[in-house]
């Protein structure tokens, strides 16, 4: 049961039940990280087809260097952007969730099959989809077992990029990873399992896995997987853990690095303030707490941040109309789509719905006005 309770909270703290393409946020599937070093990627080759606005700055826990992270950013000149970089700010983020489940079905079988050793090839890739994923989700999972205090053993993983590959797809992952293909990357959020990432004419022998997914040429490999075989792989993923949260589970570790970790992956910041750090985790010890904090200090990131920790809905209760839509607008504009409000004005219909969405777990949180509680057809249907 903890093994596919370890995979469960994997899933859904990956993002792929948290983020989403939203009006305000195109790359919105894409965690905070991994946005960053595809802008700066477009930024590299196309300086003046976005706008582009980053932050930097030396974390707490960052021995050497300075993490730097994408604050906002616009389409400047579309005519502008070459076609293969503009698959990057495009294809990417659709196809990433698909990514994401793969990586974690082909962990957890190596996992399940106390493999030592898990070699896998991106064929000719024109987007770095695939190594992006499998590089990204080995530290999810690393986080989410230390989180939760699930033993995990993952094992030693190679990643080839074979053959020719697109404009971007090497200094994307350069822009990831901090450093070249063949240094050993210092990223703060980087895996702690032995990763190799190669670059290889051809296709070395004892590959697991051969993705092409993201290959322009006919001319295959044998027993590879195209993208319509990759979604399958992934619809079988989300079969084996179930689309819901486990909704009994609470941390256990809540040390700071943890915690940080997920602060940036899901927002625009490097780290968080002592003052949030410690508020966020007395509520992840199930303690009450009331903070009292500056204007602008950051006290929503308190509960929205403790709010995707915990695998279940959150209740956002706020007195003003305005302030909800602000708020959850704020959250759409980073990319967190697993967010909704009922207030006053909405149809009956419109009510039923969002309920209904609560019901099934939909929601990371749900923002109501202090009144709403007070009628009795309502507090009924909550609970």
């Amino acid at each position: 049961m903890s093994e596919l309770l370890l995979w469960q909270l994997a899933y859904h703290l990956s993002g792929s039940t948290l983020l989403g393409i939203t009006e305000q946020e195109p790359l919105g599937t894409l965690p905070i990280p991994i946005r960053t070093a595809v802008l700066k990627t477009v930024k590299q080759f196309n300086p003046d087809s976005i706008d582009l606005r980053l932050n930097k700055k030396s974390p707490l826990d960052f021995a050497e260097g300075e993490y730097e992270w994408v604050e906002s950013w616009n389409y400047k000149n579309s005519s502008q952007l070459d076609p293969s970089l503009g698959k990057l700010l495009d294809k990417l983020p659709q196809r990433y969730p698909t990514y994401q489940k793969v990586a974690l079905k082909l962990l957890k079988q190596a996992v399940k099959n106390k493999k030592s050793h898990l070699v896998v090839a991106d064929f000719q890739p024109t987007i770095a989809s695939f190594a992006l994923a499998i590089l990204d989700l080995i530290a999810v999972v690393e986080r989410v077992s230390q989180l939760y205090g699930l033993s995990v053993t993952l094992p030693k993983i190679e990643i080839y990029l074979v053959g020719s590959v697109d404009v971007g797809v090497i200094e994307l992952l350069k822009n990831y990873r901090g450093v070249d293909l063949n240094e050993t990357s210092n990223f703060i959020d980087y895996s702690q399992t032995f990763v190799k990432l190669v670059r290889n004419e051809e296709l070395p022998e004892g590959v697991d896995f051969i993705s092409t997914a993201e290959s322009l040429n006919n001319n295959l490999a044998k027993n590879s997987y195209s993208f319509n075989d990759l979604e399958k792989l992934a619809n079988e993923f989300v079969d084996s853990v179930g689309d819901s949260p486990p909704l009994q589970v609470h941390p256990v570790c809540f040390d700071r690095a943890i915690i940080d970790y997920f602060a940036r992956r899901y927002f625009p910041i490097p780290e968080l303030k002592q003052e949030q750090l410690k508020l966020i985790q007395k509520s992840l010890h199930n303690k009450s707490i009331l903070g009292l904090l500056p204007t602008g200090f950051g006290k929503s990131l308190i509960f929205q941040l403790y709010a995707l920790l915990i695998p279940r809905t959150t209740l956002v209760i706020s007195p003003l109309k305005a302030l909800i839509r602000d708020q959850v607008n704020n959250l759409e504009r980073t990319g967190l789509d697993c967010v909704e409000f009922i207030i006053s004005g909405e149809t009956a219909n419109q009510r039923k719905n969002k309920l209904k969405g609560l019901k099934f777990a939909r929601y990371r949180m749900l923002y109501i006005s202090p009144e709403r509680l007070q009628i009795g057809e309502f507090y009924d249907e909550l609970k």
